[in-house]
């Protein structure tokens, strides 16, 4: 691999090939050119292909992080109170005595 020059102005739009870009925004190791490829493969990443060779901007890998970030799964406890502040049966029935009650009322209809 050839150094880059010290006197380049790098900036977020500068194409990287795929294995330094993936060596200057993961530099903990982790991110391989590869990964790379398969996140480009699965939409989250937008790669230029340049005389048959990769090439990526650290925007858009800056980009493909916010993409991949993962939502938080959901609270039981609030999932619950929220639940709880669903407007109540006007009967002060549970939601398992108001299935029972239309079963009853289905079987009542049969007879």
């Amino acid at each position: 691999m050839k150094q880059a020059p010290d006197d380049i102005d790098w900036t977020d739009d500068t194409p990287l090939r795929l294995k330094d870009a993936a060596t200057r925004a993961f530099p903990n190791g982790g991110m391989t050119p590869s990964g790379l490829r398969r996140e480009a493969e699965r939409g989250n990443l937008v790669i230029e292909r340049i005389a048959n060779k990769d090439y990526v901007t650290m925007k858009a890998i800056a980009e493909m992080r916010q993409r991949c970030r993962l939502k938080s799964k959901p609270n039981p406890a609030e999932n619950w109170r929220a639940r709880r502040s669903d407007p109540p049966d006007p009967l002060g029935r549970t939601p398992t005595q108001v299935a029972q009650d239309r079963a009853l009322l289905l079987l009542d209809k049969r007879k």
